[in-house]
């Protein structure tokens, strides 16, 4: 079985996809690169300058300036927290969220990080989900609500925030108006339209609570992986399931991560059916698994 934690841009795993074109079947889709040697990736990051970032959890994270050729291990601070998620600002400002020592940003592609976490308006430091809008606004996503910043970092607002009894957001997206969604872990998914004060449930067509994904392609359609993707083209307000995993995919099979490429083709990384593709638009799905080993 595949079982895909991330994909980000051409990356799943340890693998880079061929820019080349696939001449046939079986040829592989996916080479292997030289690391990260962190752990299980479990997210990717691309600065605008195409720099990349790793998420490895427990490993910390990892840069290549090479398209994943060579991977170096960003020291975010002695102790090394678990990183959980991260984001790249328009301007190039990597933001990385962790399990216990709030958030570290780097301005200079991950030569050097500052912890810039709020003090005690986060009333706890493990941090579950980032997102960044085209102002370089950064939301913060945590179970005490969530905070926004509209200074790099510098200081955090908390805002009332889509706070739901019993879960948390796992995952988190914003399309080109600015409107914010929250992903979680069994309510479905919450946005919001004003900059993050205010939110509201839109779960019209979802048919599973457990949204581990999100994603927003150039058109503003909005794509949510759970134990299908889901899409909606009008803000939210209705969802339409566009995959299904085959009945021989069993135990559980999810969609744990979903990404845009600039030429709008969507990647989807699943649990134990490898690494999904559509080229147009989520309207047709094939697995893109030649060339991974089992993960």
């Amino acid at each position: 079985m595949k079982h895909v934690r991330s994909v980000a841009l051409f990356f799943v795993g340890v693998a880079v996809v061929a820019l080349a074109a696939w001449p046939k079947a079986e040829a592989p889709f996916w080479s292997r690169t030289a690391g990260p040697c962190g752990g299980v990736v479990t997210g990717f990051v691309r600065c605008p300058d195409d720099t990349l970032f790793a998420l490895t959890g427990s490993g910390g994270i990892y840069r290549s300036s090479d398209h994943g050729a060579a991977w170096t291990h960003c020291d975010l601070t002695a102790s090394n927290p678990d990183v959980t998620c991260a984001v790249a600002t328009p301007d190039g400002h990597i933001f990385v969220g962790t399990d216990s020592d709030g958030v570290f940003r780097s301005t200079d592609n991950g030569g050097t990080w500052t912890q810039v976490h709020g003090g005690s308006a986060f009333l706890d430091l493990h941090v579950d989900a980032l997102a960044v809008n085209s102002k370089s606004w950064i939301y913060l996503f945590k179970h005490k609500g969530v905070f926004r910043s509209k200074n790099d970092g510098a200081s955090w607002v908390k805002l009332r925030g889509p706070i739901v009894a019993d879960s948390t957001v796992i995952s988190a997206a914003v399309n080109s108006h600015g409107h914010l969604f929250a992903g979680f872990g069994n309510k479905g998914v919450y946005r919001s339209t004003d900059d993050g004060p205010t939110w509201v449930a839109v779960n019209t067509g979802l048919t599973s609570p457990w949204i581990f994904s999100l994603a927003v392609d150039a058109k503003d359609r909005l794509f949510a992986g759970s134990n299908a993707i889901f899409r909606s083209v009008n803000n939210g307000g209705s969802w339409s399931k566009v995959m299904s995993f085959p009945a021989d995919v069993t135990f559980g099979p999810q969609v744990n991560s979903l990404t845009v490429t600039p030429a709008g083709h969507i990647f989807a990384g699943t649990f134990r059916a490898g690494v999904y593709r559509s080229i147009n638009g989520g309207g047709t799905w094939a697995q893109v698994n030649v060339g991974l080993r089992d993960m």
